[in-house]
């Protein structure tokens, strides 16, 4: 996962995304799941907590997401 990445090329911190997702969603994203998507630690995201991400850094899924992420899941993984 791409997250730290992009929250580096934003300026922002994971605390900082943690304190967007306090103020722009109904149900804020955990400190411990920032942390963990940033570490690689989440190996299965839920949709909702993809779309809280890319609206909170204006981004769409293929910024935060990488073919890696995802290749595992197929038999022909070229």
């Amino acid at each position: 996962m791409k997250l730290s990445d992009v929250l580096w090329a934003k300026r922002m911190s994971q605390s900082d995304l943690v304190k967007k997702s306090k103020e722009m969603c109904v149900t804020p994203l955990p400190s411990y799941l920032i942390s963990n998507l940033c570490r690689g630690k989440v190996t299965n995201l839920q949709v909702t907590t993809l779309i809280k991400i890319c609206r909170i850094l204006d981004v769409t899924p293929n910024d935060i997401l990488s073919a890696k992420d995802y290749m595992d899941l197929f038999k022909d993984n070229e």
